[in-house]
């Protein structure tokens, strides 16, 4: 049976992701097939960055046929009318069924050249043709498969069917989402136009290369700060109005007995290989690749999802007390604690335990960049965490390896961190969505540049190589989203395979109060490769998805490290295969974990003989009781509250003031006469604190006198069944 083939597209003015600008050759129109509603985006362009990435006609088969090298010419011969043209990937073997929701016109790109010439069949449709594009190859190199371009004006309501099967209409005008100015839970407001786009005309993002990210919540602060959600950190300067005091940085402290998580059975030792029968096995890991790290309450165990084997499949593992990691014998594939069958591998995903799930059977949610995905990321749900119907996959738009979806319970938004390429390499793109499974279908412009290195980020003096970003996660802690940046240092890719040992990188902090916006603090790496022959994180170092645990007065934060094996593998012209299978590089990837204080990220230190002051911007809160978290032994925490004209609420002065004193992460404040500030709730107020010979991590305002914070608490825990702190000191 000859293949035929429509694509209705639609154009619009936009500053594309990689893809050029070209003014509209078409209105454009709505529609919708009624077998596949939520059918993938895919999109014309003659950008390298949209075309690696894969654009699919008919859902399994490229339109650029091949290799990039092979099919450039095929991309540059593409009739400009067609640039930015959406349409949906769908199945061709079927008749499908169209309705148009909005008036329009559409065009169709088909077989002109007989024995498949459907000329008449789209005239009978009401198609035009387009006589001024020549016929043009668009699949094959096959004369017979030369295809022309059609126009059709449409109204609302139209609706057909397909005439035959190996027809494929594609729509091109998505709905759009109208958006208000939202106000989010600290006071900032974000605009309309929401996620930001940071590139030029030419759709490249930031062409001057290493530019820091803007962050316009700190320069344009809002009139009213609400701290009513969680421990308030001095990370940025954004609660601070003025003050006197020395900001320092804290870095991790490496956890005894690491790594916690090591290759040990035949699945994690790399028994299950994905690629040709020729490879049999892959590299020996036990290693969630961003993965997943969560409290279970109703299990009550922390759970893990990882790579089990480099490039393997996905193990399963659970663990009382964040050392001694299970592995149960779960009896679903050959090995005891598989969850995924052994042609199905990971490049790096997500898997989380969604508390606030309404459906039981969706409480678990996978996202998996790996095989079987046409270079796509796969989405699944479950029940239980341990069981996905991998039969019933659904594609996500398109990425690049290692891209990772994360959540924002401030917003309520699954946050997709997709690896994306432009002039300036490899980068982070952004994609936020209200529903898990339906927001994974963006278009291919649908992502906006997100974030990069910058001039900040500077070369390992021992290696010279211009660092990259490698992966950016992002999880809930307190009152910010903490950002874990994942910085790739080199060396390149034939000197690790030479020399059979890891890439070498380092993931840093960022701090974000608005989900997409991240300040980077000091730029110093929290966690580094160790760079040292033997030691388990030699290099790779990676964070873990979910993977930070409020434990009393501590944090552990749990990454990925690669000891490598020194074997040696040089060879020119290697295969993706031979680079992800075959090499030392890769070899022996384990998780541990690293600690530091609660709320430790930073300190406003007093500075030698001077106490600090701190006043805060306006701010306004729901609860009763003053906390902090000081480090002090010999010092004192004051605090005092001033009304909008600077003047201080009596009784709530320093002279009044009971401090808190000593080393404690969550002391309370009160003064004579007032143990509680609960009478200037929701009122406008300033806090003055003057911090004498310690240091000052944070404040919060509880509504209980446990000093409970409403903040989010990372992967959750015994006391944090919701991933919330609701009990404070109990």
């Amino acid at each position: 049976m000859g293949r035929v083939f429509f694509i209705f597209c639609m154009v619009f003015s936009y500053v594309g992701f990689g893809i050029p600008v070209e003014k509209p050759a078409i209105s454009g129109a709505e529609f919708r097939v009624k077998q596949y509603p939520d059918a993938p985006i895919g999109q014309f362009s003659r950008s390298e960055t949209t075309i690696r990435a894969h654009n699919f006609l008919f859902s399994n088969r490229g339109w650029q046929y091949g290799t990039w090298a092979k099919d450039a010419g095929r991309v540059k011969n593409l009739p400009n009318i067609l640039l930015g043209l959406k349409y949906y990937e769908l199945p061709v073997q079927e008749s499908l069924d169209y309705e148009f929701l909005s008036d329009g016109e559409v065009l169709a790109v088909a077989h002109v050249i007989p024995p498949l010439d459907v000329s008449k069949e789209l005239e009978k449709l009401g198609f035009e043709r387009v006589k001024e594009i020549a016929p043009f190859k668009l699949i094959t190199d096959l004369d017979r498969d030369a295809v022309g371009v059609f126009k059709k004006r449409v109204k609302a309501g139209e609706s057909f069917k397909s005439p035959k099967p190996w027809i494929l209409l594609a729509g091109l005008n998505p709905p759009e989402v109208e958006r208000s100015g939202e106000t989010l839970y600290n006071g900032i407001v974000i605009p309309r136009k929401w996620p930001p786009r940071y590139e030029d005309p030419n759709g490249e993002f930031y062409p001057d290369g290493y530019r820091v990210m803007p962050v316009p919540y700190l320069e344009k602060k809002p009139k009213l700060i609400e701290i009513s959600i969680g421990r308030q950190l001095f990370v940025d300067d954004f609660l601070i109005a003025k003050g006197d005091f020395e900001r320092e940085y804290h870095l991790l402290v490496p956890c005894e007995g690491n790594p916690v998580l090591t290759p040990q059975n035949a699945l994690e030792m790399g028994k299950c290989s994905p690629f040709s029968s020729k490879v049999k096995s892959v590299p020996p890991a036990a290693a969630p690749v961003s993965g997943g790290l969560w409290w279970n309450p109703d299990k009550g165990v922390y759970e893990v999802w990882y790579n089990a084997g480099w490039h393997g499949t996905m193990g399963y593992a659970y663990s009382k007390d964040l050392k001694n990691w299970m592995r149960p014998n779960l009896g679903l594939y050959d090995e005891p604690n598989q969850i995924m069958p052994d042609k199905m591998f990971i490049d790096s995903g997500a898997v989380f335990f969604d508390r606030n799930e309404p459906e039981p059977a969706k409480l678990y949610k996978n996202f998996n960049r790996g095989g079987l995905g046409h270079n796509r990321g796969m989405l699944w749900t479950s029940p239980d965490g341990v069981t996905f119907d991998y039969d019933s996959r659904v594609l996500a738009g398109i990425s690049g390896d290692r891209s990772t979806v994360n959540y924002n319970p401030f917003r309520k938004k699954w946050i997709f961190s997709l690896r994306w390429n432009s002039i300036n390499g490899r980068h982070r793109a952004y994609v936020e969505a209200d529903d898990f499974i339906k927001g994974s279908r963006w278009a291919p412009d649908e992502p906006v540049y997100w974030l990069n290195v910058d001039k900040n980020d500077l070369p390992d003096p021992q290696i010279g190589v211009k660092p990259s970003l490698y992966d950016v996660d992002t999880i809930a802690y307190e009152s910010i989203m903490l950002g874990f940046v994942m910085v790739w240092l080199g060396p390149e890719n034939d000197v690790c395979l030479r020399n059979g040992h890891p890439k070498y990188t380092e993931i840093k902090f960022a701090y974000s109060r608005d989900g997409f916006h991240f300040s980077r603090g000091n730029y110093a790496a929290a966690i580094k490769s160790q760079k040292r022959e033997g030691a388990w994180d030699r290099g790779y170092v990676q964070p873990v998805n979910g993977g930070l645990v409020v434990d009393g007065d501590k944090l552990y934060i749990f990454y990925v490290g690669v000891k490598g094996d020194g074997k040696s593998l040089n060879k020119k012209n290697l295969t993706g295969e031979e680079i992800c299978s075959s090499t030392g590089m890769h070899a022996y990837a384990s998780m541990g974990r690293m600690q530091m204080r609660r709320d430790g990220f930073a300190s406003l230190n007093s500075k030698p003989d001077k106490a600090a002051e701190i006043l805060t911007e306006p701010v306004k809160f729901a609860g009763s009781f003053l906390f902090a978290n000081i480090e002090a032994p010999d010092g004192a925490l004051y605090a005092e509250v001033l009304d909008m004209q600077g003047r201080v609420i009596e009784p709530f002065s320093f002279a009044n003031c009971i401090p808190a004193k000593g080393d404690s992460t969550a002391a309370m404040i009160t003064w004579k006469g007032a143990k509680d500030i609960g009478r200037l709730a929701h009122a406008p107020v300033r806090f003055r604190f003057k911090m004498e010979n310690g240091k000052f991590y944070s404040f919060w305002v509880s509504v209980s006198e446990n000093g409970r914070s409403d903040g989010y608490v990372g992967a959750g825990g015994p006391k944090y069944p919701m991933g919330v702190d609701t009990v404070g000191s109990n």
